[in-house]
């Protein structure tokens, strides 16, 4: 029995590697580098019968070099880069488990929001060049968060905000009005949230619903001077919109962890003085990495007992 561990980010935690050294079968390590993918990430996988990935890209194409797959364990939440129809044709269960970094990319939506109303990555960037800008921003306490998106790390959110005394407006697919008032939120349409918040915070799968879901036309519909953040996925926001809007000063500023395309190289959007940008660290805190990687052993144990 072989267990193929694609994903680098868990292959460089010596703990999580322990851990899947003593399930007692053997186990084979991507290590570090980039991301594998195609035909690179169907050649690692081969005759593996079980295998734990990260953010490589399942499909088709990738499951025909590996016939002997029997089951994927993801190490992570975001579910966009596995074509589930094609693991099923191939005989390939997918297992996952949701939440499970919940409260570090909550915090980190956080941190973006308390930076975005009280100007502090602005007002630090410009102190490093020696301009001693004086400018506190806003307290959340007279602000209406917007939170697109209900899920695990919208409640997580909405829990962390509850303090600060903000407005907590949400929009979600799943009626969830009884939890939103739990978490001092009110459950709105998305059309009302977009109309009536200061901040905005996604926290969506990416679907065909929900891509590019942030454009041209919701951002007419937003207050002038809103601020955004994404911590969920890059392509839920149309950046050449966005950045339509930062000219135009409509946008006050942007706070994101992902992007359309990663690593992101537009380096001229990330150097805008009104964008706080960090490079996909929402669920890579310390704990949740070790989440991540023991919930995904946690399917790999579960596969082995049930096997022949």
């Amino acid at each position: 029995m072989i267990l193929a561990i694609a994903s680098p980010s868990f292959c460089k935690n010596q703990a999580l590697c322990h851990e899947a050294l003593a399930l007692g079968i053997e186990v084979r390590f991507r290590g570090l580098g980039p991301v594998l993918e195609g035909l690179e990430l169907g050649r690692f996988l081969h005759g593996s019968d079980y295998a734990i990935i990260g953010t490589e890209k399942i499909d088709a194409s990738v499951l025909s070099h590996c016939p002997q797959l029997k089951g994927i364990a993801k190490y992570g939440v975001g579910l966009d880069g596995i074509n589930f129809l094609d693991c099923e044709r191939a005989g390939v269960e997918v297992r996952y488990t949701t939440g499970v970094n919940k409260t570090s990319v909550a915090e980190l939506t956080m941190a973006f929001i308390l930076s975005l109303a009280h100007r502090a990555h602005i007002t630090s960037n410009l102190l490093k060049k020696g301009q001693w800008q004086k400018d506190g921003g806003r307290q959340l306490s007279t602000a209406t968060v917007g939170l697109i998106g209900f899920g695990h790390v919208g409640q997580e959110v909405a829990r962390m905000l509850m303090p600060f005394g903000s407005k907590i407006l949400v929009t979600d697919i799943l009626s969830l009005q009884s939890k939103a008032q739990d978490l001092g939120a009110t459950q709105v349409e998305l059309i009302d949230l977009l109309k009536n918040s200061d901040f905005i915070s996604l926290h969506v799968p990416l679907t065909k619903e929900t891509f590019q879901m942030i454009n041209h036309d919701s951002l007419k519909l937003m207050k002038a001077g809103v601020c955004l953040v994404n911590t969920s996925r890059g392509n839920v926001m149309d950046l050449e919109a966005v950045k339509t809007f930062l000219d135009a000063h409509f946008v006050a500023g942007v706070a994101m962890d992902v992007y359309p395309e990663e690593p992101c190289q537009d380096y001229e959007f990330l150097n805008r003085p009104e964008v706080f940008c960090t490079p996909h660290i929402g669920g890579n805190s310390l704990e949740a990495v070790m989440a991540m990687g023991m919930a995904a052993l946690s399917h790999v144990r579960d596969w082995m007992r049930i096997s022949p």
